[in-house]
């Protein structure tokens, strides 16, 4: 699948933008797969930050996946963002492991 990226605008200024994709994990014996939604960057501005921006860009994703059948969403976090993603129902999850080494969080919708 390929990676999309939606902007958020205030009047023509981007204040935010999410990029994401549909990944297919499958087991190393190729019997078992799970689709789910992969955000590889979501990033708010900082003076729009705090003002439910985030929560909105959540909740357009969500509808996106579940419309394309998809239950999970996966993605890898900054330390600063970490209390966010909890607060929208994002679990750490460690049975994940990024290429990139950082943690990983998902959450089913």
């Amino acid at each position: 699948e390929k990676m999309v990226t939606l902007a958020y605008y205030d009047n023509e200024e981007i204040i935010a933008f999410v990029q994401y994709q549909k990944e297919e994990l499958k087991s190393s014996s190729n019997y078992f797969y799970e689709a789910v939604g992969f955000v590889r960057e979501l990033y708010v501005i900082k003076k729009y930050q705090n003002q439910k921006i985030g929560t909105l860009i959540i909740n357009n994703l969500e509808e996106i996946f579940l419309k394309e059948n998809i239950r999970k969403i996966i993605l890898t976090y900054s330390e600063n963002a970490l209390e966010f993603y909890l607060k929208k129902g994002f679990i750490v999850d460690l049975s994940y492991k990024a290429i990139n080494e950082q943690m990983v969080v998902t959450k089913l919708i």
